[in-house]
């Protein structure tokens, strides 16, 4: 028995006693984790079924190479002995490297072995090293959440190699910048379970039950207390069946409706207040490029329901904005004194 957790990129990487037998998994147990009481449900309700896929005849078990690739590789590799210049030849020749980069998105992987695979990426970073420098290499391993092992390991082998490390936050599109422009923190928010202790949610740019597959139960048990539940989603997705409110927003104009939404709850409080305005709170939220207001032509129109079109019931985007757009500017302006900062 070994203890062990499933890497399914969870946080929570749970502790489970994995029962091996020559080699074969043949059992997973939950470790007996204390109970969290009877105000709240437990964690990991589906860890179990984890077993399902551990042999599971859908999982890729070998590598596979795009057969214009391989083919390319394993000529050159037999014709001129030395895999490093097999793979400067490939990469080298125009036609070479274009044969087999329109090949993606197209299918065609044939499956190759582990030696030859292995081979073929030691290849390619010698070659790269060579020919460019150790910097040009550039790699990407798992978060520290899925394995550490895997995550130190890779890590490791770049920094000995003077290869450059990409943060697995930095592929998290706008997330970085965005949550601590918005909440003030780094991403510091409550756990999933404190979802069940929530009276609305709004689920926005997620989809629970696929990407948070462990943790969805605290907000589909929650509903049953009372909890109100609002998904903003352009089409009908697993989360939206939970949804007692549903904004179906045209693709591309969830931004415009947020800043309706920023509107309409500033225009609330200032009421609450007798009008006065927390021109404080507008300092500490404005960290825009310009002034905070909407841009010109930034309508919103309502048109079967879907908020964010125009009244030919089309999208709206930046693009479709006279003022609006990426600045060319990578400084952001804060109104207080008025300097450059950079984000």
């Amino acid at each position: 028995m070994v203890r062990s957790t499933h890497g399914v990129n969870c946080t929570g990487s749970c502790s489970w006693m994995v029962y091996v037998k020559e080699g074969i998994t043949w059992e997973t147990q939950a470790v007996d984790y204390p109970s969290v009481g009877p105000d709240s449900p437990e964690y990991e309700p589906r860890g179990a079924s984890f077993y399902c896929y551990t042999y599971s005849p859908a999982r890729v078990r070998y590598p596979y190479i795009r057969e214009p690739l391989l083919a390319m590789w394993r000529e050159a590799r037999e014709r001129l002995g030395d895999p490093v210049a097999a793979w400067a030849e490939i990469t080298a020749a125009p036609e070479g490297a274009a044969r087999y980069k329109s090949a993606r998105g197209q299918g065609s992987f044939l499956r190759a072995s582990w030696a030859e695979v292995s081979e073929l990426i030691a290849a390619a970073h010698v070659h790269t090293v060579k020919e460019y420098g150790p910097d040009r290499v550039v790699g990407f391993s798992p978060i520290p959440a899925m394995s550490q092992v895997s995550y130190a390991a890779g890590t490791r082998f770049l920094s000995m190699i003077g290869g450059t490390i990409l943060s697995f936050y930095d592929w998290y599109a706008d997330l970085p910048v965005a949550s601590p422009q918005v909440f003030g923190d780094q991403t510091n928010v409550p756990e999933s379970g404190d979802w069940w202790n929530a009276a609305y949610l709004i689920i926005w740019g997620t989809n629970l039950p696929i990407t948070r597959t462990p943790d969805a139960h605290f907000m589909t048990e929650a509903r049953y207390r009372g909890q109100k539940v609002v998904v903003v989603s352009p089409d009908y997705s697993d989360h939206t069946k939970f949804a007692d409110d549903w904004l179906a927003c045209a693709p591309g104009t969830d931004g415009g409706d947020g800043g309706v939404q920023r509107d309409l709850v500033s225009g609330f409080l200032r009421h609450r207040r007798g009008g006065r305005r927390d021109r404080g709170a507008d300092r500490r939220r404005d960290t825009s490029a310009s002034p905070n207001r909407r841009p010109a032509g930034a309508r919103h129109h309502q048109r079967g329901g879907l908020l964010g079109a125009d009244p030919a019931g089309h999208g709206r985007a930046a693009r479709h904005l006279s003022d609006a757009g990426n600045s060319e500017h990578f400084a952001l302006r804060v109104p207080q004194h008025g300097r450059g900062l950079v984000p």
